[in-house]
């Protein structure tokens, strides 16, 4: 659901161009990724993406599909006591990172729908063992739910407003990640919701009318000395 944002017409790439020029979005989401893995992984990314330390203005965390996968079937299923305890970590760790818990954003796993990923996999040749469960997702995205309100930060609920959505299941591709439909619903409100946010961050460099094509020193030059 994360990785593919930066897609033509993904989520992530309405975010992007919704704030260019004040800030640099970076896509850190890796297809398959529990949030056992990428609580492991978050330092590293923090030792390079928060360079200066303090730089990052606010982040979106999305996890919870992957983990919610029946164990039986898929070992990287997770208890949800395990799951909120990463998430509960991983917000720690961006909040030691400088970044202000208003500006912590975190997302609800997205509902499914089990019907469209077995008919999608059965589309794609696949040997299908039904990982996927539709009750136990939504017990994950209430858990996420909780754990946002408990640490202070922003909730932005997808499983509940896509799921309240008429027609729900066109905002799903096969049944687990996001169609087009769902890429574009995701993106105005996650916009919207950033818009409160850093609505009053600087532009990167000035326009280039404000800038003496006869004498461009005068204002970029102090650029060159930060």
């Amino acid at each position: 659901v994360f990785q593919w944002s930066f897609s033509t017409g993904g989520w992530g790439a309405m975010v992007a161009d919704a704030f260019q020029r004040k800030c640099d979005v970076l896509n850190r989401g890796f297809t398959g990724y529990t949030s056992a893995y990428n609580r492991l992984i978050l330092p590293s990314l923090l030792a390079t993406d928060n360079t200066p330390e303090g730089s990052i203005v606010a982040v979106v965390i999305l996890l919870g599909s992957n983990d919610s996968v029946l164990y039986d079937i898929d070992q990287r299923g997770l208890e949800l006591e395990d799951y909120t305890d990463n998430l509960r970590n991983i917000i720690h760790q961006f909040k030691q990172a400088g970044v202000p818990d208003k500006n912590i954003i975190l997302m609800t796993p997205p509902p499914i729908c089990e019907e469209m990923y077995e008919k999608s996999c059965l589309e794609k040749g696949k040997v299908l063992k039904m990982n996927l469960c539709s009750t136990r997702t939504k017990e994950f995205a209430h858990a996420c739910l909780e754990v946002g309100l408990s640490q202070g930060v922003d909730i932005e609920d997808l499983h509940t407003s896509m799921h309240s959505s008429e027609d729900w299941q066109s905002l799903l591709s096969d049944g687990l990640h996001l169609s087009a439909a769902g890429n574009e619903f995701v993106g105005k409100q996650l916009v919207r919701l950033l818009h409160t946010k850093l609505d009053k961050l600087p532009d990167i460099l000035p326009e280039w009318s404000a800038i003496d094509p006869n004498n461009p020193e005068n204002l970029l030059g102090k650029y060159n000395k930060q």
